[in-house]
């Protein structure tokens, strides 16, 4: 399989051109090899093993079609994450992000890649299915409705308050689309609330919390509240 895999990156960088005279050419090149590429995918089974993220990006994403989170190295480093840290603080940073990509899988999106901000731009007869795509794709990434109409309904319904809140905050005059936006406001509440509820929980179930969240540390001393914001 690895074998298989150069053979297929060296035969798509080989179609690729890239000149140090030429800024806006290669930049016109590089859109039309992805697009190629995106186009050779259509009807060939979605590699799960492929990796879709350069290891330096500061970002984490959820992919619908893998039905998977991916953490780069970039973002596994202060401040969100350090093994240095008090646990309570990598609750509070990279656990937040953990948190907030699983939610994207059950947000109004089901991914993290945009799908909503596109929402407004498609037929009518078609906006149903942008609006809920978690509910598109099943537990191995396949595109199978898995929800009922009882679940659309609690979804949307629950959903309201974070679509109302967000509705209306202002910046500059301008106010926020709460509906546009609520994939993102979704994801951010439900990994924050996550994140905190397992920080606490072990505080619970362990008798020994207190080492196990606070490596030595100067900050140690601080509640796990404090460190977790």
């Amino acid at each position: 399989m690895e074998w298989k895999r150069r053979v297929l990156i060296g035969s798509w960088n080989s179609q690729l051109t890239i000149s140090r005279a030429h800024f806006l050419e290669n930049i016109l090149r590089m859109a039309q090899w992805r697009a190629a590429q995106n186009l050779w995918k259509l009807g060939v089974p979605v590699d799960k093993e492929k990796w879709n993220a350069d290891p330096a990006v500061v970002n984490a994403f959820y992919d619908p079609n893998k039905n998977d989170i991916v953490f780069p190295a970039g973002i596994l480093q202060p401040l969100f994450y350090s093994k240095d840290f008090p646990k309570s603080l990598n609750y509070g940073g990279i656990g937040v992000v953990i948190g907030h990509e699983i939610t994207h899988g059950f947000d109004d999106k089901g991914n993290g890649n945009g799908i909503s901000q596109t929402f407004f731009q498609v037929p009518k007869k078609f906006k149903q299915y942008l609006l809920f795509p978690g509910r598109q794709f099943d537990s191995d990434g396949n595109l199978d409705e898995w929800w009922n109409n009882e679940t659309i309904a609690a979804f949307r319904s629950h959903a309201q308050c974070i679509i109302d809140q967000y509705s209306q905050y202002e910046v500059s005059g301008l106010r926020l689309n709460g509906h546009m936006t609520q994939g993102e406001n979704i994801a951010d509440n439900g990994g924050l609330k996550q994140a905190f509820r397992v920080s606490l929980s072990i505080l619970v179930l362990c008798d020994s919390a207190k080492a196990t969240l606070n490596s030595p540390h100067i900050l140690d001393n601080f509640k796990i509240q404090l460190l977790f914001n």
